[in-house]
């Protein structure tokens, strides 16, 4: 009984490792890309919904999609940002690259759709 609570506890710790692993490169892919572009959301998504923006992403990623259409005022710009700066990361590292359109789709119209998808592919994510 106990290995399989220590087993359970060991495969807990993993997923948590590669989400934090995973936040970690969403970060930085998104500060490579587009300097000062993070902080601006991250520091507006902090004030009007109390998390970081990449929490935001993996949790309500249709809040993330309307905090961009808010800050540029262009559904073409917040589409964009969306998908090329935090989906695009996202399906990299966890090598899902076909599941993109997917994924961008499901941020912006089913975000739990999209927590799902990140479900199957071993994240546990979600409100």
């Amino acid at each position: 009984m106990k290995r399989v609570d220590i087993r359970r506890e060991r495969r807990r710790r993993a997923v948590e490792i590669d989400i934090h692993s995973l936040r970690l490169y969403i970060r930085r892919y998104v500060r490579e890309h587009a300097i000062g572009l993070f902080e601006v959301l991250n520091a507006l998504a902090m004030k009007r919904f109390g998390k970081d923006v990449v929490s935001l992403l993996l949790t309500e990623p249709n809040r993330l999609y309307e905090l961009v259409l808010e800050y540029y005022s262009s559904r073409e710009a917040a589409l964009f940002t969306i998908s090329r700066l935090f989906i695009r990361p996202l399906v990299i590292k966890l090598g899902i690259l076909e599941r993109e359109d997917e994924l961008v789709e499901a941020a912006i119209n089913n975000p739990k759709k999209f927590v799902e998808i990140l479900r199957e592919h071993g994240l546990e994510v979600g409100v």
